[in-house]
């Protein structure tokens, strides 16, 4: 190896060290997102690892270190809309990619009332379906949601508060809406951006723990 492949290989550990500290914190979060809208665990292993090399590959777009779960989410959701489209399962691992990956940490793990959950959540339309893993699972709030998505707050404010009517329905679990219409709004309102309370009796993350 000559001196300057040996600082190029010195670099690059360097850029792997930053961003697995970074990729840490994230790591179940992205998985539990990638079981979600994928609902196979083949899928969702395969999206983790597409998500994560490039988030790798790209890794110096990233300036503020505060901004590595969007900037990895986002990545997740552009290449599950993209395959999904294509109607295509995610390329097989390569080295580099598993290494970045847990092999000793599975996707969570599928006990009867998760399988409800997931059957729940795969009967709702796919933008919403994204929206609520993405605040239930994934933790993030609605601002976040907006930058990963697109569009504008009360659009997400709207999808949120549609899934968790929905997931409530599925569940079997009572909404006491309060007059409100099938936007969360008081009868004849246009949504605003701090119209929407999207609350619901249900809590994902508890529920998958």
């Amino acid at each position: 190896m000559t001196s300057s492949q040996a600082i190029h290989a010195q670099e690059r550990q360097r850029k792997k060290e930053r961003f697995l500290a970074l990729l840490e914190p994230v790591h179940d979060r992205l998985e539990g997102f990638a079981f979600a809208m994928t609902r196979d665990s083949d899928e969702g292993c395969d999206l983790v690892g597409e998500t994560i090399l490039l988030a790798f590959e790209h890794f110096e777009e990233i300036r503020d270190p505060k901004a590595f779960p969007s900037y990895i989410f986002s990545i997740a959701t552009r290449l599950h809309q993209r395959r999904r489209q294509r109607g295509k399962r995610f390329e097989p691992y390569q080295a580099e990619r598993a290494e970045m990956i847990r092999s000793s940490d599975p996707l969570p793990d599928v006990s009867a009332d998760i399988t409800l959950l997931y059957e729940a959540l795969a009967r709702l339309p796919e933008k919403q379906r994204e929206t609520v893993v993405l605040h239930e699972i994934a933790g993030f709030p609605l601002k976040e949601i907006q930058a990963i998505q697109g569009g504008s707050l009360s659009a997400v404010k709207v999808r949120l508060w549609r899934a968790r009517r929905d997931l409530a329905a599925i569940l079997g679990v009572r909404l006491q809406s309060g007059g409100r219409d099938d936007r969360g709004l008081p009868a004849g309102r246009s949504p605003e951006p701090d119209d929407i309370d999207p609350s619901l009796p249900i809590d994902l993350q508890r529920a998958m723990s």
